[in-house]
């Protein structure tokens, strides 16, 4: 009885996971075609950076492609005009449809800071969302 109810309870775990969209959040899919809208994106800052921890902003690859160290702590360091709410997608450039971070934060007018976390080798970009609408890509690798 109890080797049936286990195979039971594993069977409604496997039906559980099928029926889970597993592909990448909501916040990630939202007008995330490859057009930025920069107009949106001079209302909110006046720049926009990716650097690791020591402030390098990565060599510069073809389609302007920062590469990273491997496992290297980035951040996004940028000058805001005045409050709002951001949401980062960390996609992989591969095709896949994994999102390796999706990142929710809320910054003040002025410098800010938020930090990313590492990669391993690969090609990325981080899309960057406010008020639901793609205003800037920073592709970066790891190499």
């Amino acid at each position: 009885m109890k080797v049936f109810k286990g195979i039971s309870l594993f069977l409604l775990m496997l039906i559980f996971i099928a029926g889970c969209d597993l592909g990448q959040p909501r916040d990630c899919e939202v007008n995330t075609g490859n057009t930025v809208d920069e107009e949106l994106f001079s209302t909110y800052f006046s720049s926009m950076r990716l650097m690791d921890e020591t402030g390098f902003e990565g060599v510069s690859h073809d389609e302007d492609e920062a590469i990273f160290a491997p496992a290297s702590p980035l951040s996004i360091s940028f000058d805001a005009i005045k409050d709002g709410s951001i949401v980062l997608c960390i996609q992989s450039r591969t095709g896949s449809k994994f999102t390796p971070a999706t990142l929710h934060e809320t910054f003040e007018a002025g410098s800010s800071t938020i930090n990313i976390s590492n990669y391993m080798n690969g090609s990325y970009v981080v899309r960057v969302i406010v008020e639901d609408t793609l205003v800037k890509n920073l592709p970066f690798g790891t190499d």
